[in-house]
């Protein structure tokens, strides 16, 4: 094993994640599940004018007001928003309201090519008039909390000029265009804005390229995760990291009782499973552990549950959360520290319980199969007794498959188990994943799945690299060149 070989595999690790990242924002941007803007309870109730604004001020926030991962919008013409510029005059109707979004979010691109239909004398005059006013809505820049102070200034300086575009126009002044005359006046004070200003409706090459892949939600996605930041949680607008961060710690707390109990278990009874071999005890306990690895987690939660509610003698254990109220508020760390792990017996159990079923078998099978190797028989011959013999000689290479499974732990350890977390109200990363899912919040989606693709490569790593420590003959530089 060499530097260069660990090396190699975290340098893999980035196209990989990468690859990962593209695939789940894509499944979780595009997949059929209800739209989070309808699901915002600040929009319930509310006025249709007043929900509309909300809407978009709700989609610029969270960026869903941009393409997923690639921006064509550059190449829409004339045509293509000429059905949507007549849609827009269907009153108050949500049609009108979606079509008027449809124009609103093409942003800059459909300045120029509304201003096309305004010039256009085959069109409807009150379409002409309409398409005027939504370029002054296209163009507008967007203005983020999260830009700095003088970015702020010059985009509101700059929706300010192009607003009173309209007012040339308007002659009750209501910001609208109702005759001939006052459309041509605005088109002419549109021409008359200086190069500058008319630029930005005008992309050159470039800006076209930096805007196909630059101006979506996966690139603002990306900026944000390079600098650590994970977005907000539509459930409740606070920041993901904080939060992804405590849970990761409780998850952490639960995966580390749970691989301590499954380790600790399932290699003495493996070893025992062995020894008794051929045996009708042997039988009985395998038949067993077999059912014990069948027997739905999600049921042996809920009867331990059952059993814990019904007070003595199973009193002394809780059944859910992860801290008691009092303890926490008024108790001293080592009381603290003893309410958690009371309320981590439970679910580590539930946790456990299949994982050692399989990794009895698991060892059970490699120490009968290195029972029956020629060194384990030279060792017999040499006056080993057959415990001496397992212990010294069998075990070790026996622990090799045992070596490849610990790889897995360590997703456990980060990612934590959504349904014995739900089932126990255990605040958990696993709960706040399945939470995330339920309400449609892709943000927290994306950074719980992350989370869990970084810890399932290094626990892939953990175990090449025990086996290489449990076998000398496995050569990691050779394989990893291979």
């Amino acid at each position: 094993m060499t530097l260069r070989y660990l090396l190699r595999r975290i340098l893999l690790a980035i196209p990989t994640t990468l690859l990962l990242l593209v695939v789940s924002f894509l499944l979780v941007h595009l997949a059929p599940v209800a739209d989070p803007v309808a699901r915002d309870e600040a929009n319930q109730g509310t006025s249709a004018s007043f929900q509309r604004v909300s809407e978009q001020l709700f989609r610029e926030h969270f960026g869903l007001d941009l393409p997923v991962l690639v921006n064509l919008r550059w190449s829409v013409a004339a045509g293509d928003l000429l059905p949507i510029v007549e849609a827009c005059g269907s009153g108050d109707s949500p049609t009108a309201a979606e079509a008027r979004r449809s124009v609103v979010e093409f942003g800059r691109f459909a300045v120029g090519p509304l201003l096309e239909i305004a010039r256009d004398q085959a069109c409807d005059e009150s379409l002409r008039n309409r398409a005027c006013e939504l370029a002054v809505e296209a163009g507008k820049e967007i203005v983020r909390s999260r830009d700095p102070a003088d970015e702020r200034a010059r985009k509101r300086a700059a929706n300010e000029r192009l607003e009173a575009l309209l007012s040339p126009g308007s002659a009750n002044g209501s910001g609208r265009i109702r005759t001939a005359a006052e459309r041509e006046r605005f088109l002419a004070t549109f021409e008359a804005l200086p190069v500058t200003a008319r630029e930005r409706f005008e992309p050159a090459t470039s800006e076209v390229a930096v805007a196909t892949l630059c101006e979506t939600r996966f690139a603002n996605y990306l900026r944000n995760l390079l600098a650590l930041d994970f977005g907000s949680a539509i459930s409740d607008r606070q920041p993901i990291a904080p939060e992804l961060w405590r849970r990761l710690k409780r998850s952490f707390a639960l995966g580390s009782g749970y691989v301590v109990l499954s380790l600790t278990v399932s290699i003495p009874l493996g070893i025992l499973l062995a020894a008794l071999r051929r045996s009708r005890a042997q039988r009985v306990l395998t038949l067993g552990f077999s059912l014990l690895y069948c027997a739905p987690t999600f049921f042996v939660a809920l009867l331990l549950q059952r059993a814990f509610a019904l007070g003595e003698p199973f009193a002394w254990l809780p059944i859910g959360g992860f801290r008691t109220f009092e303890i926490s508020e008024t108790g001293s760390g080592l009381e603290r520290t003893i309410d958690l792990l009371r309320h981590l017996v439970l679910p580590v159990i539930v946790l456990s319980l299949p994982t050692i079923a399989i990794l009895v078998r698991y060892l059970q099978g490699a120490l009968e199969e290195a029972m029956q190797s020629d060194y384990v028989r030279t060792a017999r011959a040499k006056g080993f007794s057959e415990r001496r013999a397992m212990l010294t000689h069998a075990l070790r290479n026996a622990l090799l498959p045992l070596a490849t499974v610990i790889g897995y732990f360590v997703p456990a350890l980060v990612s934590g188990a959504a349904v014995i977390e739900f089932i126990f109200d255990y605040p958990g990363i696993g709960e706040y994943f399945v939470n995330a899912v339920v309400g449609s919040d892709f943000n927290v989606i994306l950074a719980v799945t992350l989370v869990s693709a970084l810890a399932t490569q290094l626990g892939f790593l953990l175990s090449d690299v025990l086996l290489a420590l449990c076998d000398p003959r496995i050569d990691l530089e050779r394989a990893g060149a291979q």
